[in-house]
């Protein structure tokens, strides 16, 4: 008797069990729609809308995470981020989200953590990941540090000319301008315009 009580019960809670799934998905594809509208205050809220049915639901973590940086709201973002870490401990986008958010709010030695364990998890973005790291070395005064981060972008991409004119502007800020101009050069030559005045000033 018990049993099929039971069953019963269950048999006329499927129809809204199911309802709120289809209800908690709809709020998704939608934010996904306003994200890509750039809609990012009002796709925010469908995410929080499915977040409130579901707090575990990574699609709309992922797609708050990205909504609440783009208007500013990093506190949110990170709220985001660090729920996503949580039920993803091994996966790299939480870490790499949260880093960039950690960048953002200027809590540089939070954003290298981050960004290190994005690296050790094996991401297939190492250029970003390295580059964003030397982003926050620099920020911490650490240049040698700084630097190995920038060469390990160019390791990765002998192109990339932002990887050249950042070490180019840690030598200037050491004050070896020779070694500077060499990277500079390098970064003109590969396509940087934002660099022609720090050579007409600095180089000869």
């Amino acid at each position: 008797m018990n049993f099929i009580k039971s069953l019963l019960i269950l048999i006329l809670l499927a129809p809204f069990l199911s309802c709120e799934f289809r209800f908690n998905a709809d709020h998704v594809s939608e934010g996904n729609k306003l994200a890509n509208q750039g809609d990012y205050f009002n796709a925010s809220l469908e995410y929080d809308d499915a977040l409130f049915s579901d707090p575990d639901n990574i699609p709309a973590l992922r797609g708050q995470i990205f909504c609440s940086m783009r208007t500013g709201n990093l506190d949110k973002a990170l709220k985001a981020a660090d729920h996503y870490v949580k039920l993803r401990p091994d996966s790299i986008d939480g870490y790499n989200d949260r880093g960039v958010i950690y960048l953002n709010k200027k809590e540089f030695e939070k954003a290298v953590t981050n960004f290190d364990k994005t690296i050790e998890l094996g991401t297939p973005y190492k250029t970003v990941a390295y580059f964003n790291k030397g982003i926050a070395l620099t920020e911490l005064g650490r240049n040698e540090d700084a630097i190995i981060c920038f060469r390990n972008v160019l390791t990765y991409d002998k192109y990339d000319y932002q990887a050249y004119s950042k070490i180019g502007q840690i030598f200037l800020s050491m004050n070896q301008k020779d070694s500077s101009c060499i990277y500079f050069e390098k970064a003109r030559e590969l396509g940087d315009d934002k660099v022609l005045d720090l050579i007409m000033k600095n180089c000869k």
